[in-house]
């Protein structure tokens, strides 16, 4: 009735969907902009050099290469605009200066071997950003990149004064123009490409002792006016084999995302993640639990109402769970849960063995970097299939109705979690989750 069964071990197509509007672009912007240092331009220079290798056409004819040794800037802002299908970028860095040593030979002979230092007050980068998937990797392809210099100036010794002002001006000018097109395009243009791909999940967590490993792979990348969207494929892997089955996880069909655009960054999960994330755990075995009064596992007024000294429960699902969006919210539906009953010095007996069908309403919550669903209230039906009771099925199903209410079994339920994007680093301490009615998806909003 909810949806299908995926085959087991195969991706989930896009369960998890980001939208970011202009803020969460300008927050991404923000954190990129302030791990842009000269150090890291330095770092790159290798790839840069030689910066200029042309001959220069004087009347006489210089073979001229320049090599740079540093880079030093004072400070730098980045500015991403949303467009229909592209993002505009903007990059302002002042104070930039290079040093490094400009050769010049004649005829094949070393003619000059100086020290060379370019500068300008304020350099302006500007071009655009064009979003796109490329083999399961986020990438932004840079066009239309520009550069203008403000307050340029250079001096180089051993030349003379007429072959700097007439020869050396434009080749250096555009050469910084260069360094600073290539900076952008070599450590901005990737570092924007690690941060958009942060709001991936790549993780291994151990839910109920099991290790359970979660990655993502885009699939989407889209921006328009109203902001950036994402969507990514998931696969999730366990270790299985305690269940067998010859069918995956449930699978509802995924509906166009209900992101709001007026969020700085929404993040959708939907819950076709979350139903493969307890197959995982029900083939591995991690929902087969034990419970008892002896550890306190076990809320010890069970002991109470079973007149025993102690009770240990054994839970076997037969089948797993499952989570389906309801007009009452997100429900965890289970059947054929064996769960096998002993009551040392039993009033009653001392073993039998239940059957359990029922249902769990669950709470989203978010948390320290984990989705978590928690159990709010069940309604389930026990039926007693065998005891030591000398009771049948129905009297032994009534009696223990009768002593041990379902809600008890509230007390034996952990929260579940599951890993979510990194984003302690965007400095966005505010998140809202939310659910829209029968929709299948868990929506996080961050401000």
């Amino acid at each position: 009735l909810q949806g299908s069964f995926a085959e087991t071990d195969t991706p989930i197509h896009k369960p998890l969907h980001t939208h970011l509007n202009q803020a969460g672009v300008d927050t991404i912007s923000e954190l990129v902009i302030g791990m842009f240092k000269p150090e890291d331009v330095n770092a790159a220079l290798g790839d840069m050099n030689p910066l200029l290798e042309q001959p220069l056409d004087f009347g006489i004819v210089l073979d001229t290469e320049v090599h740079a040794n540093t880079i030093d800037f004072s400070s730098a802002s980045l500015a991403l605009n949303l467009n229909q299908g592209r993002i505009g970028v903007d990059v302002r860095i002042t104070d930039l200066h290079l040093w490094g040593r400009i050769q010049a030979d004649l005829n094949g002979a070393p003619q000059y071997d100086e020290e060379v230092e370019a500068y300008a007050d304020l350099v302006l980068v500007n071009g655009y950003l064009t979003p796109s998937v490329s083999n399961e990797e986020l990438k932004l392809n840079a066009t239309e990149i520009g550069a203008h210099l403000e307050g340029f100036g250079f001096d180089v010794s051993g030349f003379p004064d007429w072959i700097e002002e007439n020869v050396l001006t434009v080749p250096l000018q555009e050469l910084l123009e260069n360094v600073a097109m290539e900076s952008v395009q070599t450590v901005v243009v990737p570092e924007l490409e690690a941060a958009f791909s942060s709001l991936a999940v790549d993780e291994a967590v151990t839910i109920l002792e099991i290790p359970i490993e979660v990655s993502t792979k885009p699939v989407l990348a889209e921006v328009d006016h109203t902001g950036m969207d994402l969507a990514f494929d998931m696969v999730v892997s366990g270790p299985g084999e305690a269940h067998l089955s010859p069918k995956g996880p449930l699978t509802v069909p995924a509906p166009e995302s209900s992101l709001a655009q007026n969020e700085i960054i929404g993040i959708g999960l939907h819950d076709n993640a979350l139903n493969s994330a307890l197959h995982e755990l029900w083939r591995a075995g991690g929902l087969d639990l034990t419970f008892s009064t002896a550890d306190e596992s076990l809320t010890p007024i069970v002991r109470t109402l079973l007149e025993a000294d102690n009770v240990f429960v054994t839970l076997d699902f037969r089948l797993p769970p499952v989570l389906t969006a309801t007009p009452e919210g997100l429900i965890l539906s289970f059947g054929e849960l064996n769960a096998n009953l002993e009551t040392p010095n039993g009033a009653l007996g001392e073993t039998a063995t239940l059957s359990l069908d029922g249902a769990m309403r669950v709470e989203p919550q978010y948390a320290d970097g984990q989705f978590t669903i928690g159990f709010e209230d069940i309604e389930a039906v026990a039926i007693v299939r065998e005891n030591d009771w000398n009771m049948g099925t129905i009297e032994a199903s009534t009696t223990f109705s009768t002593r041990v209410p379902m809600s008890m079994a509230l007390s034996m339920m952990s929260d579940l979690s599951f890993p979510m994007p990194s984003l302690s680093e965007l400095g966005l301490e505010q998140v809202e989750i939310s659910r829209s009615g029968e929709t299948p998806e868990t929506v996080l909003s961050l401000h």
